[in-house]
């Protein structure tokens, strides 16, 4: 009976010749030594096959993918301006760059961002679990790790040639994408507008104020030109003064035009005459009535201070109407500039709603990050290199 031999035995080895043995053992000592050779002489290939296997297993089996919503609009002003293109008569003057960065930096302040978590439970949303943890939010996460997190799916972009905003929002369904979007639009419409609000408040609060009180201040003086009139009966203590001083010398010129009569009357007369009498009697009347107006007038230091006061009260009234008039010229113009300054939103392109994930744009991403890695491992060899020639290795 023959026993088979063991091949693994001391003794089935040593039946074998040893060329064929010393044949084989090289063969499995070339490959391996053949590899090793190859990682140290190529390590640059061993990287750049380390970073695209995990680059492609991240961009084509991890990554989450997500729906993309995009608007543009820009803020203008009623300023008119000369129009340049087919819409610029619509649209209002250009904004500035303040404005659409002040706008920019409200889409991505935390008010923003607690507001539209409010409306429609971002946090919940980006905390959902996910094989990607880039795109997970955890569940217990600070609000900097959410303004993070919002920030990375809600990008802002500024077109300064064409003074619009452009927001894109990044999010894992496509009617949350789109309204959080269509919110984003909506929240910046009402900051516009406070801010124009604010503004024209600014404008138009000092030009109120002398407005105010050039109202108060005319008002008093009409209350003092009527309070005079009524204390004294008199509507023109001026005017009334000027008739009874104007009444008394013609009176008096009419009294001495009777005297001259009587006088030559005399020179052939008796006194007893019935013309002198007439003339006489006449003159009687005449000096009845300067008596009366006399009085009417009163002393002549009396009046002369009431027409001094009355036209001192004139004279306030009339700077008031003045005053009056100027501000309401500037609060006009005031509010005029106001309204010319005043900001809105001009819609351009309105919230699209998503029908398949454009996030992340895989290829591109994928191949973005190998000319990365390239560029690293070059970087990386350039700066070992010159470590190397320095200290003359």
């Amino acid at each position: 009976m023959t026993l088979s031999a063991d091949p693994g035995s001391p003794d089935t080895q040593s039946a074998v010749p040893y060329h064929l043995r010393s044949r084989a053992d090289s063969r499995v000592g070339g490959v391996g030594s053949m590899l090793r050779r190859g990682i140290g002489q190529r390590p640059f290939l061993l990287y750049m096959l380390v970073v695209a296997i995990l680059a492609g297993l991240y961009y084509f089996v991890i990554a989450t993918p997500q729906y993309v919503s995009e608007t543009r609009f820009a803020i203008r002003s009623r300023e008119v301006v000369a129009p340049t293109g087919f819409l610029a008569g619509l649209m209002g003057a250009p904004s500035s760059l303040g404005d659409i960065t002040a706008v920019s930096d409200y889409i991505r302040s935390p008010e923003m961002a607690g507001t539209l978590d409010e409306r429609h439970q971002l946090r919940r949303l980006f905390a959902q679990p996910r094989i990607d943890p880039f795109q997970t939010l955890s569940a217990n996460a600070s609000d900097e790790d959410y303004l993070r997190f919002y920030r990375r799916h809600v990008v802002v972009k500024l077109d300064r040639e064409a003074s619009t905003v452009i927001v894109v929002v990044k999010s894992f369904t496509p009617d949350s994408a789109h309204k959080t979007a269509g919110s984003i639009l909506e929240l910046t419409e009402g900051f516009v507008n406070e801010l124009s609000r604010n503004m024209r408040e600014d404008t138009l609060r000092s030009a109120t104020g002398e407005l105010e009180l050039a109202q108060k201040q005319a008002i008093e003086a009409r209350v003092a030109v009527a309070n005079f009139r009524g204390a004294g009966a008199d509507l023109d203590p001026s005017a009334s003064g000027a008739q009874i001083v104007g009444g008394i010398g013609q009176l008096e010129a009419s009294a001495a035009e009777v005297r001259g009569e009587i006088a030559s009357l005399l020179t052939y007369s008796r006194r007893d005459a019935p013309q002198v009498r007439q003339l006489q009697a006449r003159l009687s009347a005449i000096n009845a009535e300067i008596a009366s107006l006399r009085n009417q007038q009163g002393p002549s230091a009396n009046l002369a201070q009431e027409v001094t006061n009355y036209e001192t009260l004139q004279l306030i009234r009339a700077n008031a109407e003045k005053k009056l008039a100027a501000a309401e010229t500037a609060y006009d113009q005031a509010r005029a500039t106001a309204e010319q300054r005043e900001k809105f939103v001009a819609r351009i392109v309105n919230p699209n709603l998503p029908q398949t994930p454009t996030s992340p744009r895989r290829w591109l991403e994928f191949l973005t990050a190998m000319v990365f890695a390239m560029a690293g491992y070059a970087l990386a060899s350039l700066t070992l290199a010159a470590i190397r020639d320095h200290r003359g290795i």
